[in-house]
C-alpha cells in the first residue's frame, strides 16, 4: 500500500513545483515588461514645452505648426507616444508624433488650446503640456 501513496506524493510534488515555477516565470515576465516600459529612474524628468508661432499668433488660413521641444538625448532611445488634442480646429497631420500641423481656415478671431499627452516617460514625470494660439485676420498685402 505504500507504493501508490508514494506515487501520489511524488505526483503532487511534481505539479506543485511546476506551478511554483510557472508563477515565478509569469511574475518575472510581467516585471521585465514593466521595466522595459518605463525609462530608468536615474533619468531626470524632462521640462515639457510646446513650440508654436511667434507671439502665439497665426493668420487665419495659414497652416499652424506646433511641436514638443526636444526632451534630451537620454529620451531618444525610448518609444514615446504623443496624443494631441485641440479645443478648436483640425489636425491635418502628425497625430502620434512630436509635431502636428493644424488647419486654421475659418477660424478668424478665434483661439485654440493645444494639448499633448506623452506616454512612455519615466513614472512620476509631468507628461502633459499646453499652448494657446490666437487666430488673427490675415494682413492685407501692400
Amino acid at each position: 500500500m505504500q507504493e501508490p501513496l508514494n506515487s501520489v506524493v511524488l505526483l503532487f510534488n511534481y505539479y506543485f513545483m511546476k506551478s511554483i515555477l510557472l508563477t515565478i516565470s509569469l511574475l518575472l515576465f510581467v516585471a521585465i515588461g514593466f521595466v522595459k516600459a518605463q525609462p530608468s529612474d536615474t533619468i531626470p524628468c524632462p521640462a515639457l514645452q510646446l513650440k508654436g508661432p511667434k507671439d502665439n499668433k497665426v493668420a487665419e488660413g495659414k497652416e499652424l505648426t506646433v511641436s514638443v521641444a526636444p526632451l534630451g538625448k537620454q529620451y531618444e532611445k525610448y518609444e514615446l507616444t504623443y496624443n494631441w488634442s485641440l479645443s478648436n480646429g483640425e489636425i491635418l497631420k502628425g497625430q502620434g508624433t512630436s509635431k502636428i500641423y493644424i488647419d486654421t481656415r475659418g477660424m478668424k478671431d478665434q483661439s485654440t488650446s493645444i494639448m499633448v499627452e506623452i506616454s512612455g516617460l519615466k513614472a512620476g514625470c509631468e507628461n502633459t503640456a499646453a499652448l494657446f494660439i490666437d487666430i488673427i485676420a490675415d494682413k492685407p498685402k501692400r
